[in-house]
């Protein structure tokens, strides 16, 4: 995805200096990238910031206090207990849950409340555990 966005905003800068208006420059992006490619207002603030003379095409950096949740030490938490809840993952790492939720999506995980709320990777099949009911225990 940022991959993209830096080529449509190369493209944004050779449109500009060659003359093009925003909405044209839109336009052209489109027809060769799709409808969802850029929106007017995109490249519109784009050749406001080249006008200004200012051709970096990275994001600058945005306020905000930077997230102090180790992504790794999620990903080890649930490879290590897969039946753990939010709720026990943030009680573990002394995060807020909603922190420990946004990281587990971003790491590719979905929790799967029909396997006995277990963690996995949205393409993987789910760890197979023995319903306590079903199953009678050996005796010998």
């Amino acid at each position: 995805m940022e991959a993209n966005k830096v080529h449509y905003r190369h493209l944004m800068l050779f449109f500009f200096r060659k003359g093009k208006n925003a909405a044209q420059a839109a336009n052209k992006i489109r027809a060769v990238y799709g409808e969802g490619a850029v929106a007017e207002r995109t490249v519109r603030k784009w050749f406001a910031r080249f006008k200004a003379g200012n051709f970096d095409l990275e994001d600058q950096e945005r306020p905000g206090r930077p997230s102090t949740a180790d992504k790794d030490l999620i990903k080890t938490e649930i490879e290590n207990n897969p039946h753990s809840t939010l709720h026990q993952l943030a009680g573990m790492l002394n995060k807020p849950k909603s922190t420990i939720y946004d990281h587990t999506v971003k790491l590719g995980y979905i929790n799967r409340l029909d396997r006995k709320r277990s963690w996995g990777k949205r393409d993987e099949p789910p760890l197979v555990t023995p319903k306590a009911g079903l199953h009678s225990k050996k005796i010998n």
